[in-house]
Formats: structure tokens, C-alpha cells, sequence
């Protein structure tokens, strides 16, 4: 008989994983410095409209210019007494809407102290103002701002001139007055006065030179013969003339 072998228990292999390995990564540093420049540009422009839109000024250059005189026809400010008196011509006026008239003291800002309609006229038109405050002792500069009828806005060449100093005050001691006209007349240096009185439809009614002394002057002149109304006083001395309303009673 045969011996059987003893049957041996089956094996199997082992299997085992196979791990894949792991990829190692690189890194990279990357430059910031392509990612700088488009927000720098984007700052730039941010700052370029804040310049452009909050700062006055700069968006919108000042586009007046400075009219030659030579434009300009005429262009005087005389000192009259207490007032400036102002006169200029400008070709071609209709061309223009309006003239401001506008004054510096020393070297002081332009102020607006008026203003003049331009009169429509295809030839030389005159024009005239009178500057009723101006300051004693002060150099007084004057200019024109010519406005034309697009908007467009043009200045005159500027001119100077000065009041002359005050040297004599007068004040009347009695309005209404009766029987005279009495003043007390104040002047800086000895010198004479010319005193006329004036009527209300323009008739003079009196006249009377006074020798002055420097200092305070007393002066009557008798008006027990005018009708009632009333007057003027006016009084001429070192090349200045002052003018007072009375009335007569």
C-alpha cells in the first residue's frame, strides 16, 4: 500500500503594497515686484483726479488776459477833490457786454467799485465813471475788466493816481441859518479862500475872499437878504474846493 503524504498546508505569497513614492514638491519664490507696478499706476491715477477735481485751480487755468493799452483808445484816472474821475474808449463797443472798474490801494488786491453797461456802437465809444470813496493817502490804482459778449474777460493796463492831501476843513456852525451864515474854516498854512454862496435854480447869491491864518478862522457872510431855500456853500482854497448844503430859513 502506498503511503500517503501528508498533505502540506498551502502558502501564499505576500502581497504587499507597492507605496508610490511621494512627489516632492518645489517651491518657488515668486518676485512681487511685476504686481507693484499696476498698483502703483492705479495710485497715480487715483492721485492725478484727486489733484484734478479738489484743488482749485488747476483743472482750470486762468484764461484772462491783459488788454495792451494800445487796444484801448484812452485810459485816464484823474484825482478831483474827494473823487477819481475815470474816462476811456474802446473800438468796435459792441463787440463787448459790460466794463468793470476796479481799484488797489497801494499794493493791495483789485476790488469791483463799479460797473459800466458797454454802449452798442460799431465805432469809439466813450465812457466815464466817478469813484465817489477813495481813500486820502493811499496811491490808488485803477483798471478795466472788459467783459465781451461771449464771456470772455480782457484787463486794461492799470493807471495811478492819488487825492491830494487835505488841508483845510470847513463846517458850518448853524443849519437852518437866519440872518447869516456863519462857518468855521480850519487850514493847515496861511493862504486865502473863496467863498461863494449858490441858490438851488443855480444863481450865485454871494461871493467873498478871506485871508486865512493857519489854524481855526471864523467866517460870516450875511444872508438876512436870501429868500428861503435851499443852498449851496462852496469854498475854494489851496487848490481844493469843498461844497456845503444850507438851508435859509
Amino acid at each position: 500500500m502506498f503511503a500517503l503524504e501528508k498533505e502540506k498546508p498551502m502558502s501564499f505569497p505576500i502581497i504587499q503594497k507597492l507605496r508610490r513614492p511621494k512627489e516632492k514638491t518645489a517651491t518657488f519664490l515668486l518676485s512681487t515686484e511685476p504686481l507693484k507696478k499696476p498698483r502703483l499706476m492705479k495710485n497715480y491715477f487715483f492721485l492725478f483726479l484727486a489733484i484734478l477735481f479738489f484743488i482749485p485751480g488747476f483743472a482750470q487755468p486762468d484764461t484772462t488776459e491783459t488788454l495792451p493799452l494800445a487796444e484801448l483808445v484812452a485810459f485816464n484816472a484823474k484825482a478831483v477833490d474827494k473823487v477819481v474821475v475815470l474816462k476811456w474808449s474802446v473800438p468796435y463797443s459792441e463787440e463787448f457786454k459790460s466794463f468793470d472798474i476796479e481799484r488797489a490801494e497801494d499794493e493791495g488786491e483789485f476790488v469791483k467799485v463799479g460797473s459800466k453797461l458797454a454802449i452798442t456802437k460799431d465805432s469809439d465809444a466813450e465812457y466815464d465813471f466817478v469813484d465817489a470813496t477813495p481813500k486820502r493817502n493811499h496811491l490808488l490804482r485803477y483798471r478795466l475788466k472788459l467783459i465781451a459778449q461771449n464771456g470772455s474777460v480782457t484787463y486794461s493796463a492799470f493807471r495811478e493816481t492819488r487825492l491830494p492831501d487835505e488841508t483845510f476843513t470847513v463846517r458850518l456852525k448853524q443849519n437852518p441859518v437866519r440872518d447869516k451864515v456863519e462857518l468855521e474854516l480850519v487850514t493847515t498854512t496861511a493862504n486865502q479862500a473863496a467863498v461863494v454862496v449858490i441858490a438851488n435854480s443855480g444863481q450865485q447869491m454871494a461871493a467873498q475872499t478871506y485871508r486865512l491864518s493857519a489854524g481855526v478862522n471864523q467866517l460870516a457872510l450875511p444872508a438876512s437878504l436870501f429868500p428861503q431855500g435851499l443852498y449851496q456853500l462852496a469854498v475854494e482854497a489851496s487848490n481844493q474846493r469843498k461844497t456845503i448844503s444850507f438851508i435859509k430859513e
